[in-house]
This record gives C-alpha cells, structure tokens and sequence, in this order.
C-alpha cells in the first residue's frame, strides 16, 4: 500500500512537471523579475480569475502572520476569493468548496455539510474565523452543521491550508485548517463615507428566496459595517429517478418532506485606529437556524427500516464575538503584534421521536411511532485569548510566534416527554458542566535563504485536558483525561526557474480526544454511540511534496501527501444492541495510513478566455488491533472538475463539469451505514454553469445553473442524492 502511494505520486508530480515545462515555456526575462522582486504580484494557483477582481495575493493561514504569496509558501493551499465565491450557489458557506482542490464535501442533510481534506473530516479538519477555533468541545466525527452555522455571504476570502498544521494552531488540525476570513470596513479619506449593498436570490429546485442586506459608513480610522441575511428553503427536491426506497416513507422520493429550513443571521464590525501603529476590531455575529432535518435517521437509506418518525436539530444558533488589538510598532525589534480575545456559543438542541414498530418500504404507513419524544438542549460556550507576534530578524529571518489559550464548557440536558404528560430525566448527551482546557506556545522561523530557496520550521508545545464531572442519570463517575504533545513541521520551497517552484513539507500533527470523543452517549441515526473515558490522542506524521508553477499563460500545482496515523481513534460496531439501535463506540484502534495526490491548473491561451480544471485521488487503509487491514473509513472517491471562463465586456461564462469516481473500498463500518450503498458509491458528471452579466456599474446579475442535466447522484457518504435541475439567480446591487 505505502510503495503503491509513493510510486503514484511520484508519478503524477514528475508527469505533471514535464506537461508543464513542455507547454509553458519559459516567460519573457522582464516578466520574471517582475515575479521575483514584486511581493504584490500573487498568484490563484487554481480557478480562472475574472478580470474585474484582483488576484488573491496571499495567504495568512499557512503563515498565522504577514501575508505571504501562495506561490511562494511551502504549505499547500486553496483560496477562494470574495469575488469568486459571489458567482457561486452559497447553500452553505461547506458548498462553495465543490470541486476545489484537495477538498470534499458530504452532507447528511439539507443546511449541513463537511469538508473533507486529505481524507479525513469532522473533528480532525480545524474550523476557524479570522484565526480563532469554530470547532466545538463536542465537535463529533462524522458530517455536521457546525461550518454551515457560519453566514456564506459575511466573508472576504475562504482558506483551506492543505495538512497537518498542529503546529501553529494546536489539536484539531490533522487533515487541516479551514478558515473563513472576514471583510473589515475602511475607507481612506476624512470625510464620512456611506456604501451598501442588496442582494436578492431566488433558487428553483429547492424555491430558495435569499436576501442580504450590508452598510458600511466611515472615514479614514474609523468605520462599521452592519449585515443582515434572510434565507428561506423550502422542500429539496433530487434529480433524476431517485430511488423509492432509498427515501421511504416519502411519497415522492423526488421531493423530500420536511427537508426545507430557514436560515437568519447578523453581523456587525467597528473599526477605530487609535494612531497609525494601533487598530482596534471588534466583530459580533449571530446566526440562527429554527430546524433542520436529521434526514439520515427520517429515510430508510440502505439500510432495512426507518428508525425515527421525527428527528431535527432545533434551534441551531451561534453566538460570535471577538475583540482584536493590533500594533505594529515602528524602528522596534517587534514588527506586529496581534492580541485576539473571543467568545462562542454553539446551540446544538435536538428533538426525536423513534418508532417502536419501524415501517420498512414499501408499507407506507405501517410505522407505530413511540407515545414519547426526547428533547436536548446542548451548548458550547468557548472563551478564547490569541496572542501572535512577529519580529524580522536580520534580513533573512521572520520569526512568527506566541500562544492561546481556549477553554469550552458545556450544558446538556435531555428530557423525555410522555404524550400522558409525564416527564422524565434521560441520560444527557454529553454530560453538563464538562470542561476542556488548551494552551499552546508556538514558535516558526520562516528563513529566506536567497531569492531561490526559503525554509520555514516550526515547534509547539500544547496542553489538553478534558474535566468530566460525575453524573448521577448515567451512574458515573468523575475522570480527567489530559494530554501534552510537542508537534513540529518542516517546509522548503525552492524556486527551479521563476515559474516553477519546487515545495515540500514534513509535519506532526495530534488530536486530544474531545468531549464528544469521551462522554457523548445516545442514538445518532441509525446506531447508538456509548461513551469511552480511556481515549488516548491520535497523531499523524505527514510528508508532502510537489511544484507550484506560474507564468502569464500556465498556473497550478501538483503535490503528492503520505498521512500516517497512530492511536487512530474510530468508531467500532459492538455487535450489541441498544435502545433497537447498533451500539458502536469510540476507541484507539492501530494505525493508519492515507496518501494521494492533488492537482489544480489553468490555462489562458488569450486574455478572456482560460481552461482549468482540479483532480483528487485519497487512498487510506486503516490497520486493525488484530492486525487486519481494511479500508479507511469514509475515502473520497477520485473527483474534481473541469472546464472553461470566457469573460466578454461586462460579462463572464463559465461551463464546467464536476465529476467523481466510483468509491468501492468501502470500510467494515460503511457497510451498516445507511447512507452508503453496501456496494460501492457510483461515479458521476454533472454539468454545470455559472454566467454573469454587469448591468450598470453598480449592478450586477448573476446565475448558477446546477445538474443541468438532472441526473441521478450521490457524493460519497452523503445521506441525500444531489439536487435535480436547479437554477439560482440573484440580483447585486451596491451603492
């Protein structure tokens, strides 16, 4: 397995280096030095950029400092930019990441969805905004609605850092980091200005009515933006001849009851320099979803029954405020330094009804639904102190360095209510009043050697413990579960010519088992997960390499990755039954192992046109305690897209395919899930197309045609087929 990956990708990167060199060419000498010596000039190593957008310059999650060109870090990387997610359908912020690459995305349900990087997903990909952790305490493994509680349209860039990056952001970051940035209002002259925008969308496959309002006023060391998004879905409906008994008991398995949702959310930032060394930003964000379905536990899926009559996640919330000090000092040893405080409230209430008597297709209305429902309510309230500075030494050295400190307790209660009216205490999900505790000191030296060649490593020490008190419901005793690691990462960059750049990079990366991980009892769609206190961390060790390249024709990259997991902590199927539902359990469960290879390019053959294109391939086996190896959990098939831009005046098209292998190797546990066919997830083309037109200066129209075609498919455990046809327009006007 591990000769098979690294022949692969040794393969594809020196396949991909010479179509490179063959088909560039060498660029003109003055626009090489224009390369190397202008820090301005950035590169979008993937999509076709419009012409009316600025390239997205840098990268500030692979440096957790000053921006840095994405050509030029060793880290792998993907951007998307404000520009180019506003010509994108924004379900969910998750489903601007279709088809980019290194990244997949699954969903278990209408409003949710999960990004997948370099194979694994959940709690081992680190969610964050503007640098400061999203992922809760109780962040579970599988797809969740925690990234979609984040407003898709109060974001200026999307960054996905491709890897391990335990080492300047601590436990969590095993696949990677996702990180949602956010615009600051500001304006550069002394009279107040005033500007807004308005958006209206309408969508007709799922008769999405999407509106979004924003003001900003100020003048030049002093602005505040407000923001305020409407979102209204009603019921899905799939394409193609869906299945009647993948979506049993729906009559019409092409249009899913109960699957429509809203979605309200705000956003308010102001903006003071105190002088021209120091700025203070402070952002509040409340997002609000009512209900939403658990649709995997609603539909009998794959499997032989439906397990719930009534099953939502309600009252998803998020509550988000920070307060951000910077400075950057002049004539002083210290060049910026960045003092982060936050707070965070999760919401995460849930309502269920389960049968007692499970209908199975095709006896519509055979079901005999239990004469109780349970209610939760569980939150996570997360407090957060970064502290970031960076200091050049000499002309060679940046050093990037400081600490965190994070601390989330949690509130759980579940109750079950009688239809007689009688009320009773239930085990709580995950027991109230659990704490988890981290800190972390960090140090990375980002040395530029020459012109040709920089090399940035890095260290961390960080500090984990989880503090479960007893719980008198489950008869259980108190226990902490503390963890110390020191992780570390290595990367190099060297530049071939000054359009081909040579990147590789050795990390170590860990998660400490979460309080989802250690104390989360109770049903979660069709299985029933029991809790385990004695969980130790999972590590990774991680090597990486391949070429970025840029010219005025050709950008891109090729990079081939080697994940090797120890102490892999993964779900384990009892072979007990509890409540009618398969017990399963979390447990460290030996090794494992997942590589691939990654690739994005575009050409631009002359100035308004350009062909691009994005191409994944994972592989991972996981080695059992006795020894066995079977697949890893979960895999994304092959996958990526490909197509064309053509930017007339005022305009831009842009056709493309988005496609996916089948994915046969399936793991022991995907075989009783029911979102996934026990044979395999097929392949699939969907067709698709993005245009816009400028209808005044101020006033654009823009349109996403999805699955034109309507065809039949399903991404990789998600528990739904995609959208049928689907059409989304929208109306953006700024003032």
């Amino acid at each position: 397995m591990v000769s098979t990956l690294l022949c692969l990708s040794s393969r594809c990167i020196c396949l991909g280096l010479l179509v490179l060199v063959v088909s560039g060419g060498v660029a003109q000498a003055q626009y090489a030095r224009d390369l190397q010596g202008d820090s301005t000039l950035a590169q979008a190593l993937i999509e076709p950029q419009p012409q009316t957008e600025e390239l997205p310059e840098v990268t500030v999650t692979a440096t957790r400092s000053r921006p840095e060109q994405i050509f030029r870090v060793p880290a792998a990387v993907t951007v998307l930019t404000r520009e180019r997610t506003r010509e994108r359908t924004q379900t969910t912020i998750v489903d601007l990441l279709k088809g980019e690459v290194g990244v997949w995305v699954q969903s278990s349900g209408t409003g949710q969805g999960t990004p997948y990087v370099r194979g694994v997903t959940g709690r081992e990909v680190l969610l964050m905004q503007d640098g400061f952790r999203v992922s809760p305490a109780f962040m579970r493994s599988g797809p969740n609605q925690y990234l979609a509680l984040l407003d898709p349209y109060f974001l200026t860039r999307l960054e996905v850092v491709r890897g391990p990056a335990s080492t300047l952001y601590g436990s969590d970051a095993l696949g990677g980091v996702v990180n949602v940035i956010t615009p600051v209002p500001e304006f550069n002259t002394e009279q107040v200005q005033v500007e807004g925008r308005v958006l209206a969308g309408f969508a007709t496959a799922t008769t999405e009515k999407t509106g979004r309002l924003e003001l900003q006023a100020g003048r030049k060391g002093q602005a505040f933006s407000l923001g305020l998004t409407y979102r209204d879905f009603d019921d899905f409906r799939l394409g193609g001849n869906a299945d009647a008994r993948l979506f049993f008991p729906n009559l019409d398995p092409r249009t899913l009851s109960g699957t429509g949702y809203q979605f309200q959310a705000g956003d308010l930032r102001a903006v003071v320099d105190l002088d021209p060394t120091q700025r203070i930003v402070i952002t509040g964000q409340y997002t609000n979803l009512p209900q939403i379905a658990a649709i995997d536990s609603l539909i009998q899926g794959y499997g032989s029954s439906v397990s719930d009559a009534q099953n939502f996640f309600q009252s998803q919330g998020r509550l988000f405020a920070t307060l951000n000090y910077e400075v950057t000092p002049q004539q002083s040893w210290l060049d910026q330094a960045r003092l982060t405080v936050g707070f965070q409230r999760i919401q995460d209430d849930r309502l269920r009804r389960p049968y007692s008597v499970r209908p199975s297709f095709p006896n519509y209305g055979s079901g005999i639904a239990e004469n109780f429902q349970e209610s939760e309510r569980n939150s996570s309230n997360l407090f957060g102190s970064l502290l970031t500075l960076t200091s050049q030494l000499g002309s060679r050295n940046t050093l990037t360095y400081g600490g965190e400190i994070y601390t989330d307790t949690i509130f759980s209660d579940r109750i079950r209510t009688a239809d007689a009216g009688a009320i009773t205490n239930r085990p709580d999900r995950y027991i109230s009043g659990s704490s988890f505790d981290q800190y972390g000191l960090f140090v990375q030296d980002t040395i530029r050697w020459s012109e040709q060649f920089t090399s940035v490593l890095g260290v961390r020490y960080s500090s984990v413990a989880a503090n479960v008190p007893a719980d008198s419901v489950r008869g259980s005793a108190a226990f902490v579960n503390a963890t110390s690691d020191l992780t570390y990462n290595a990367g190099l960059s060297y530049l071939i010519t000054p359009e081909i750049n040579f990147v590789t990079n050795v990390g170590r990366g860990f998660r400490a088992p979460n309080l989802s991980d250690l104390s989360q009892s109770g049903a979660e769609g069709n299985q029933f997960n029991s809790p385990n206190s004695n969980l130790r961390a999972e590590q990774v060790f991680s090597v990486d390499t391949g070429f970025k390249f840029r010219s005025p024709q050709w950008s891109g990259e090729v990079i081939g990755f080697y994940s090797q997991y120890s102490d892999r902590i993964l779900n384990v199927n009892t072979g007990q039954q509890i409540d009618g539902l398969s017990e399963r359990q979390l447990q460290n469960v030996g090794s494992q192992i997942i590589g691939g290879v990654e690739f994005g390019g575009q050409y631009r053959p002359f100035p308004g046109l350009a062909l691009f294109g994005t191409a994944t391939w994972t592989q991972g086996d996981t080695t059992q305690a006795s020894g066995t190896v079977v697949p890893a959990d979960r895999i994304p098939p092959f996958n990526g897209i490909a197509g064309l831009r053509w930017e007339p005046d005022s305009a831009y098209v842009e056709p493309f395919l988005r496609y996916a292998g089948a994915q046969n190797r399936l793991a022991p546990n995907n075989l009783t899930d029911n979102r996934i066919n026990p044979n395999g997830t097929a392949g699939f083309f969907v067709f698709n197309l993005r245009a816009g037109y400028r209808l005044q200066d101020n006033l654009w129209l823009r349109l996403v045609g999805e699955n034109l075609t309507n065809v039949t498919y399903r991404e990789h455990g998600s528990s739904l087929d995609g959208l049928g046809a689907n059409v989304h327009m929208n109306l953006d006007y700024r003032y």
